[in-house]
């Protein structure tokens, strides 16, 4: 079934890449449409290199003879949503790369964000990284990056880190779908120094209350910590709750965004659901969209 891009307000692309990863990622997509008067379109993407000799057939023979389990993987994300008050449709992709597939994916369908997963402790993390990397360069919208792990049974609390900028906005919005999906409260919260200066300290509390509107109509706090290392104290705060939304950082490729910075530490560390939301500079945000 096609999918008209002017048949909604907002839409979620997501990524199915493993059959751990439906639940969760479906959960999210449709807490995050549903709260926008979206829908959810899905992507599997059956990557083949150009050199491969699969590329002498067709893309609809690839997809008809060769595409392995991504069919049943689509099938089953889509089958996720049987029953809600979300429409859901989906394409198999045939791309040289996972990362093109998905962009061009999103572009074709006029994706508001892409949502992909991310296993923190496999192997795969490498490859994934590249992925999410290529992804973010190219994205023509937000991106967010569920980690996929344990996951609590109902969602009670929702960890926001506040900072400057779009990646904070992003993700505060991210933390009102979920609240409002499961009647949770958002924590909004600011790490400082032990000797921060009454100047940084009185930013923090700037940045918590401006996230703390943004997140909007649900229930939340907001509180500046104390803490000798951001990281290891976003981590505790984390495992506090049952969700986390944590803006990606600055500018650029996610490699220098999220690998090795603070919420790449958190969505390592933390026992808990990671979410990393990062709005690249290209990406307009969904109300922009709308009114374009």
């Amino acid at each position: 079934m096609a999918t008209d891009p002017t048949a909604t307000d907002y839409r979620v692309a997501v990524s199915v890449a493993e059959s751990d990863q439906i639940g969760q990622l479906m959960r999210t997509a449709l807490d995050i449409a549903r709260d926008r008067d979206g829908d959810v379109f899905v992507i599997s993407v059956v990557g083949e290199s150009r050199s491969s000799p699969f590329w002498v057939f067709r893309d609809e023979v690839i997809k008809e003879e060769f595409s392995g389990d991504r069919r049943e993987l689509l099938d089953r994300a889509i089958d996720v949503a049987e029953g809600t008050d979300v429409d859901v449709d989906g394409r198999l992709v045939v791309a040289d790369s996972v990362a093109s597939g998905i962009v061009t994916a999103a572009t074709d369908c006029d994706a508001d964000a892409i949502l992909m997963g991310w296993h923190a402790r496999r192997h795969s993390d490498i490859v994934l990284g590249h992925i999410v990397d290529d992804v973010v360069a190219s994205a023509p919208c937000d991106v967010l990056v569920e980690k996929i792990g344990p996951t609590a049974n109902g969602v009670e609390t929702i960890c926001l880190p506040a900072g400057p900028g779009a990646h904070t906005a992003l993700a505060a919005g991210v933390c009102h779908a979920i609240a409002r999906a499961n009647e949770a409260r958002v924590d909004v919260l600011r790490v400082v120094a032990p000797d921060a200066s009454d100047e940084t300290r009185e930013e923090a509390e700037t940045l918590v209350a401006e996230a703390a509107s943004a997140v909007g109509d649900v229930a939340t706090t907001t509180n500046v910590v104390e803490g000798e290392d951001v990281a290891e104290t976003l981590v505790a705060a984390a495992e506090e709750r049952d969700v986390t939304v944590i803006g990606g950082g600055g500018g650029g490729r996610l490699r220098r965004v999220v690998v090795g910075s603070t919420a790449r530490t958190v969505g390592r560390r933390a026992e808990t659901t990671v979410i990393v939301a990062t709005r690249p500079q290209r990406a307009r945000s969904w109300l922009a969209r709308r009114l374009s």
